[in-house]
């Protein structure tokens, strides 16, 4: 996983109101940041 794809994601769980409160793992994969982010 690249530094650039660990700031996307970061970026994209600040705004995202189902990841308060939650743990969860990152990890390299297909699926686009901001779908993966809806599915946590």
């Amino acid at each position: 996983m690249t530094c650039d794809d660990v700031a996307a994601t970061l970026l994209e769980t600040l705004g995202a109101d189902n990841t308060i409160a939650k743990t969860f793992e990152v990890l390299a994969g297909d699926s686009p940041i901001a779908e993966a982010v809806r599915g946590i």
